[in-house]
């Protein structure tokens, strides 16, 4: 079977791509609105760019022709934090994925909790066990309507003692959740390991 996207319309095509690169990670990202309040919101759209110094990127789409309030915030502040989902805390991100009024406090609604940012002003989330702090280093404008993809480096890592051992974050322990087709997720519980030939 062959799918040609420009023969499908803009909704198939965004639920045969992410039915197709699954499961995804998900980025929680917290910023701060221009009058202070705390905007968060999970991007499926998430990679890491390089290990060092550690690099990331997460895709924004844009609403109304316009950047989305987490894209806007970064275009001004240049910071912004990536908390990690995953099964104790993704019905609360859930929450945070509606789509709210600019300056309405997503993690209010949630009834999570923020924690202040050591080197960034944008708070993390605490009921996360691993908040990367990050800097803007870029974005890359692409497609219309526009998406911006973000990209930062991590300038710290808070990690949740509970799950890290070794230099690593334990994944047993971490219970991440991914980003599986509309409206599926899932945890990773089949892990496995395989030595480099």
């Amino acid at each position: 079977m062959n799918i040609d996207p420009n023969d499908i319309d803009r909704k198939e095509a965004y639920n045969l791509f992410t039915s197709v690169i699954v499961p995804r990670p998900i980025a929680w990202v917290t910023t701060l609105n221009d009058d202070g309040s705390t905007n968060a919101a999970p991007f499926s759209f998430f990679m890491g760019v390089t290990s060092y110094p550690p690099r990331l990127a997460f895709s924004v789409s844009s609403r109304r022709g316009e950047p989305k309030d987490t894209a806007k915030n970064i275009m001004r502040t240049e910071e912004f934090v990536v908390n990690l989902v995953t099964k104790s805390n993704v019905e609360a991100m859930f929450i945070t994925s509606g789509d709210y009024e600019y300056g309405i406090d997503e993690l209010r609604q949630a009834k999570l909790s923020t924690g202040e940012s050591e080197k960034i002003s944008a708070p993390y989330i605490k009921e996360s066990p691993v908040n990367m702090e990050c800097k803007l280093e870029k974005i890359v404008e692409i497609g219309e309507p526009t998406n911006y993809m973000i990209i930062g480096e991590v300038i710290l890592f808070h990690i949740d003692e509970a799950i890290y051992s070794e230099g690593v974050v334990d994944p047993h322990k971490l219970q991440s959740v991914g980003r599986m087709g509309n409206p599926l997720y899932s945890n990773v519980n089949d892990i496995f390991k395989m030595e480099r030939p």
